[in-house]
């Protein structure tokens, strides 16, 4: 009795694992399988495998049958002359891959993109070019419209995926910011990006390890950009920011680079005293007496915070034909910088009913010799 029992029991623990196995085997053998160094694909539901040529889905992916049964892998399909792309898994690719040595991009249908454009997909954003080829790892800038109708070239920067950097990010040497689209910030002015702010400065780039006047206001940008709100040592002086705002005192300026202005090296021009000052370090290195716009007939010189776009010389004037030995111009070709020989004297009160039609005025030596002491870049405060 007791022998039948054991037997019994044997018997019954040979049916469970044999199901076992069976059902395992059975899960292995449906789906997307390997055969013979192949793959391939098996109806779930009939356990058949699939012969005739066409896509399949399964577990969210999309595949294609070859006519032989085998899935392809690693090469282009074509059909109803759309082309897609089966990665190394035999899975279509969706989104960006590359394919004999070149960068495509693929949409939510797993369909190659050949038009020249931006791209979304899969919430990111693209260029394919001309050829049908993915931008990676280059600058894009495209022509359009901004939303008062303006003509304007807006900046991406495509990273090595091909997707649009978004956010602060870096780019050879400088911080950047773009926003969820991916177009980079190309006006001044705070942005918050991670619960961190930052300033962007207006030649794109990102303020780093630098004090920055923001609205007469003075920060400290620290070596990643964010603005400083923890105590920081600056030249061996400890400097406390406000923690909420990041504003430093302006005594802070003057002890670090002698006036108000946090700049190591700038020009301080003063409408009411009609000079020119070139400030290196907290010191005066250059003055010059100057005209400025004229008051009587309202072509005042801007004032505000500027910096040297260009230097030229021997050149014409685009605003009034006129010929300069010295250029520097501040604002596009607006107004600027140059010698004025039609004049005989500067400074005093010239300015008010024989000023300039916006432009900064300079006896001939004097700007021949800031020419030759400032470089593009150069800040310049107009006050």
């Amino acid at each position: 009795m007791r022998r039948s029992r054991i037997l019994l029991f044997a018997m019954i623990m040979v049916l469970v694992f044999s199901a076992c196995t069976v059902s395992a085997a059975s899960k292995q053998k449906t789906g997307i399988v390997s055969k013979d160094g192949h793959l391939c694909y098996v109806d779930p539901k009939s356990g058949e495998m699939q012969k005739t040529a066409g896509f399949v889905t399964y577990k969210d992916h999309k595949y294609y049958v070859q006519k032989d049964g085998t899935i392809a892998q690693n090469t282009m399909v074509w059909v109803d002359k759309k082309g897609y792309f089966a990665g190394s898994n035999g899975a279509i690719v969706v989104g960006p891959y590359k394919y004999k040595n070149q960068n495509f991009l693929a949409n939510a249908n797993g369909v190659r993109i050949s038009r020249c454009d931006l791209h979304v997909v899969n919430g990111k954003t693209y260029y394919v070019g001309k050829l049908g080829h993915l931008a990676v790892s280059r600058t894009v800038k495209i022509k359009a419209r901004n939303a008062e109708g303006k003509k304007v070239t807006r900046i991406y920067r495509a990273s090595d995926t091909g997707a649009m950097k978004t956010g602060v990010y870096k780019w050879g040497k400088n911080y950047y910011y773009a926003a969820e689209n991916g177009i980079t910030k190309q006006t001044s002015g705070v942005i918050t990006w991670k619960n961190e702010q930052y300033y962007v400065q207006k030649d794109s780039t990102i303020a780093c390890g630098k004090f920055i006047d923001i609205k007469n206001k003075l920060y400290y940008a620290n070596d990643n950009g964010t603005i400083a709100k923890k105590a920081f040592t600056y030249n061996g002086v400890k400097v406390t920011p406000d923690s909420k705002t990041g504003v430093i005192g302006k005594d802070v300026c003057r002890k670090f680079f002698g006036s108000d202005y946090p700049y190591e090296k700038y020009i301080l021009i003063d409408i009411n005293s009609q000079t020119l000052q070139l400030y290196n370090k907290g010191k005066v290195v250059f003055t010059s007496k100057v005209v400025t716009g004229d008051v009587k007939n309202g072509t005042q010189t801007p004032t505000g915070k500027f910096s040297i776009v260009k230097k030229a010389k021997n050149y014409v004037l685009r605003q009034s034909g006129t010929f300069v030995q010295y250029w520097m111009p501040l604002w596009k070709e607006h107004f600027g910088l140059h010698d004025a020989s039609w004049r005989s004297s500067f400074g005093g009160t010239i300015y008010k009913k024989n000023g300039s039609h916006g432009c900064v005025n300079m006896p001939a030596s004097k700007i021949k010799k800031l020419y030759n002491m400032v470089d593009e870049g150069t800040p310049v405060v107009i006050r």
